[in-house]
């Protein structure tokens, strides 16, 4: 709540700051402002990387929730990437992962299973080994601790489009984000 709270301060309440706090909470936003802009370009360069690779993927949480919960990257932190991909791209999108410099950090011998996709397993985390931020590839919205009360074919059926940086992307639509971050 950060970012948010700075900035409604600013915004606002600016005349009623002392100039050290006005300056330290500008500061704050700024650092947390170009951070946030640092994973939004990397998220359009996962986005564009499966697009090219014709793998869909649904982005949520990260800079999406930010534009959809407050019309600004600014205003939410995060600190990771997460994207979804159905069951039945998942070994071709570890795969692209991979093959493009992304190291994953859980095991994935469960997936050499024929039955993984019954797995409480519910993402795989990589971290890019140029910049070491995290993307966490989801196949699933939850594991075993919640019951996602939704089949992953309706969620890609009500996916909506948002727009990132000009770069088109299928988001969950609000009332699925809605549910999922209340599990969450």
């Amino acid at each position: 709540l950060l970012p948010l709270l700075s900035w409604n301060l600013l915004q606002n309440f600016g005349q009623f700051l002392s100039k050290e706090i006005a300056e330290e909470l500008n500061y704050n936003f700024q650092t947390h402002l170009q951070h946030n802009m640092t994973l939004t370009k990397k998220l359009v360069d996962v986005i564009r990387l499966f697009q090219a690779n014709n793998i869909p993927i649904i982005s949520f949480k990260g800079p999406l929730l930010a534009l959809q919960a407050y019309g600004n990257i600014a205003l939410r932190q995060f600190n990771d990437l997460d994207i979804l991909v159905s069951p039945s791209n998942l070994d071709r999108a570890i795969k692209l992962l991979i093959d493009s410099g992304f190291v994953p950090q859980n095991d994935l011998r469960w997936f050499e299973r024929k039955d993984w996709y019954l797995s409480r397993i519910k993402d795989v985390v990589f971290v890019d080994e140029k910049s070491e931020y995290i993307l966490e590839l989801h196949w699933k919205l939850s594991g075993a601790h919640f019951a996602y009360p939704m089949e992953n074919e309706r969620l890609w059926q009500n996916s909506e489009i948002k727009t990132l940086a000009g770069v088109d992307v299928n988001v969950l639509n609000f009332n699925d984000l809605l549910i999922y971050l209340c599990l969450h």
